[in-house]
């Protein structure tokens, strides 16, 4: 779990993962390898990331832990490359998202 007093969360973001460690710091246990396939679509640049978010839309509609885990992904990518051009990427799309929560 992160300690609120602590800069655990700050370091993940601020870090290049490439595997989520999201069980470490908050015990929430990943049903996909969402982190892993939008790490991998960044090699794509804006159009695979867009793709991917497309077609794992489509599955969440239905799912709602993979809505959930969806969201909290694009919230840590987006967080994980606040000073470049794919923060704004994954903003426009948590943006998107909002209208099916």
């Amino acid at each position: 779990m992160i300690n609120p007093a602590s800069n655990d969360l700050f370091n993940f973001c601020h870090s290049n993962y490439t595997d989520w460690n999201i069980e470490d710091l908050t015990g929430y246990v990943p049903c996909s390898s969402l982190f892993l396939d939008f790490s991998k679509a960044e090699d794509r640049d804006k159009d695979g990331i867009v793709s991917l978010f497309v077609e794992t839309l489509k599955k969440a509609k239905h799912n709602s832990r993979l809505m959930v885990e969806l969201v909290l992904v694009l919230i840590f990518k987006m967080m994980e490359h606040y000073s470049s051009s794919l923060s704004d990427v994954y903003s426009d799309l948590v943006k998107i998202i909002t209208v099916y929560l």
